[in-house]
C-alpha cells in the first residue's frame, strides 16, 4: 500500500480511516499517543460496528482520563 510511504502520523491515520482500516489506525494512534486521533478512531469504529477497536479505544482514553 502507498500508505506505508507516508511519513506524517496524522495523515497516515486519516488514510487508514478512509480505507476503513480502524485496526491499523488504532495501533498507530496508540503507539504515538495521539489522543485526538484515538477519538477519531473510536468514532469510526462505532460507526462501522467494530467493537474490538471501540473497546480498545475506550480503554486507552479512559486510562488517560481524556475520554471523549
Amino acid at each position: 500500500l502507498l500508505i506505508n510511504d507516508i511519513t506524517s502520523h496524522a495523515i497516515k491515520i486519516s488514510c487508514y480511516l478512509v480505507c476503513r482500516n480502524v485496526s491499523s489506525a488504532y495501533i498507530l494512534a496508540a503507539k504515538h499517543e495521539r489522543t485526538n486521533d484515538l477519538r477519531k478512531v473510536l468514532h469510526e469504529a462505532e460507526r462501522l460496528g467494530n467493537d474490538q477497536v471501540r473497546n480498545a479505544c475506550l480503554k486507552r482514553l479512559t486510562s488517560k482520563n481524556v475520554l471523549v
